[in-house]
């Protein structure tokens, strides 16, 4: 778990965080920017927005793929991460290190810690025919992310759950597709 204490700038190499991986931080005062989407404008504007007072007890920062900024963006945010505000924690995800500057670098806290992410959510096959389109595709992406892919039994679920949800995007008949995907789910894996 990634300790938050304020005036603190942290490196951690992990996947994405989310405002779910901060459930101890007030929703209003967690700022997300993906490194891989923004641009020097956005983050400018993210900056600021970070820089005022939290509403609860802290404010955090999460710059997601922090490792994608380019040398401007990462010489942007240098400043705060030397001096971050009070109350305030700065958290720059990556997947190497090394490819932040050396002054980046020099001024962050290392750690390696992997996100928590909701583990055992299981398929309510009960609970999919009565979804509209939108909700089918959320649920199902939310047990998506939850399968462990180390076994073959998490395969063969993302595999049959990845084939409706990519059907179930390109604005296929819904009821076939949660159709289908009951009948092939009960077949391969039972009621659950």
């Amino acid at each position: 778990m990634i300790s938050l204490k304020p005036g603190r700038s942290i490196c951690v190499a992990s996947l994405p965080l989310t405002a779910s991986d901060l459930p101890e931080v007030n929703i209003y005062d967690q700022v997300f920017v993906d490194g891989q989407q923004t641009d020097i404008k956005n983050l400018r504007q993210t900056i600021y927005q970070f820089q005022q007072s939290p509403t609860g007890p802290l404010r955090v920062l999460v710059v997601n793929n922090a490792d994608k900024l380019s040398e401007l963006m990462q010489n942007t945010l240098l400043k705060v991460i030397e001096e971050p505000p009070a109350r305030a924690v700065i958290i720059l995800q990556v997947r190497s290190v090394d490819s932040l500057l050396p002054t980046v670098r020099s001024r962050v806290i290392h750690t390696a810690v992997k996100a928590p992410r909701p583990t055992g959510l299981v398929l309510d096959i009960s609970k999919l025919p009565s979804l509209n389109r939108q909700e089918a595709i959320d649920y199902l992406g939310q047990v998506i992310d939850s399968l462990d892919l180390s076994n073959p039994a998490g395969l063969g679920k993302h595999n049959l759950l990845s084939r409706a949800l990519l059907r179930l995007k390109q604005n296929l008949n819904a009821k076939l597709v949660v159709d289908e995907l009951l009948l092939n789910w009960t077949q391969e894996f039972g009621k659950e």
